[in-house]
């Protein structure tokens, strides 16, 4: 795992409300290294563990996931349902700001 900490951060509601960010990621392979996992947390204090993200008001917590190869898989067909009374998104950052508010 790595920690990191970021300073002189411009706050912003929508996107991280605190002055400061600490977080952690670490990456690692999926079963048969088909798929290449991220998790990242970010904390308003310093932190040494992803699980230290999950507090909702203090913390925030992702999963990413890709393929490594085209071969073996790839998320072109993959998408949510969509349902009649949710817009979409209109990037995947726009998404991401859904995600954590």
């Amino acid at each position: 795992m790595i920690t990191f900490d970021v300073e002189n951060w411009k706050k912003d509601d929508k996107v991280w409300p605190f002055a400061t960010l600490h977080g952690v990621y670490k990456e690692s392979f999926g079963q048969d290294n088909i798929f290449k996992f991220l998790e990242i947390a970010f904390s308003n204090k310093a932190i040494k563990d992803l699980d230290e993200g999950l507090d909702g008001v203090n913390g925030r917590y992702w999963v990413g996931v890709k393929c490594l190869s085209s071969k073996n898989c790839d998320f072109k067909k993959a998408s949510p349902e969509k349902m009649a009374q949710t817009l979409a998104p209109q990037n995947e950052f726009e998404e991401l700001l859904q995600l954590i508010q």
